[in-house]
């Protein structure tokens, strides 16, 4: 069954939807999704790209916890856009008793915010839709498919703040990638097979491994 990115479907299906489409082609992490401001998000008129903060994420600058910038292009399939998405999960009906600056909250219970636990399970889930690797997460999988399109390495740490040897650096390298279109090219239907060989990042704490996944499974997150 499809899953229409559209206000009028449960927000059981329409959340993990969204959760796994930013998660792919965001490189965010379950608690950076638990933590997006929704009073700092908005969508551009004209490019239809939407942008937000993720507040206090687990990064930290100096010892100190930082607000994170995101930025997300429109999908040029309306099925797998995460804008269109994000549209649909803040103006749905049940959102009106949300917490104000909360963009995910609890489909039983509007008034209270869904908890990075429920988050985590259900990216688990979508992600063994696409491959039985057992020690990957969707925050992986996305920088696999962002390696084998093409986008270059230095990108992909700066967008999933993974450590480099240059904090500085890194920090201010994301004022660029707002020329990158991340979601379109993760993010395609007719993408081949995966195969990325390993890939070490600068901290042990955000290695991860091996990606290898049929890209088609991705028109799971369409299927209930």
């Amino acid at each position: 069954m499809e899953i229409p990115s559209s206000s009028s479907v449960p927000l059981a299906s329409l959340q993990p939807k969204l959760f796994f489409l930013l998660g792919l082609s965001g490189f965010m992490r379950p608690s950076d999704l638990a933590r997006i401001s929704l009073l700092s998000a908005s969508v551009d008129s004209n490019s239809q790209c939407l942008t937000f903060n993720v507040v206090a994420p687990k990064e930290r600058r100096g010892g100190v916890r930082i607000t994170k910038p995101f930025l997300f292009d429109s999908h040029q399939d309306s099925r797998l856009c995460p804008v269109q998405c994000f549209q649909a999960v803040k103006h749905h009906p049940r959102a009106q008793t949300r917490p104000a600056d909360t963009l995910f909250f609890q489909s039983t219970h509007p008034s209270k915010a869904v908890l990075t636990a429920t988050i985590s399970s259900w990216l688990r889930r979508l992600k063994r839709r696409s491959t039985s690797e057992p020690r990957t997460s969707v925050r992986s999988l996305g920088s696999s498919m962002a390696l084998r399109e093409g986008i270059s390495l230095d990108d992909i740490i700066t967008l999933g703040n993974w450590r480099s040897a240059d904090t500085f650096q890194t920090y201010y390298r994301r004022e660029h990638l707002a020329e990158v279109d991340f979601t379109n090219q993760i993010i395609n239907l007719k993408n081949p097979r995966v195969d990325v060989q390993e890939i070490h990042e600068y901290s042990d704490e955000d290695l991860f491994l091996d990606a290898v996944c049929d890209i088609e499974d991705v028109s799971s997150l369409k299927q209930h």
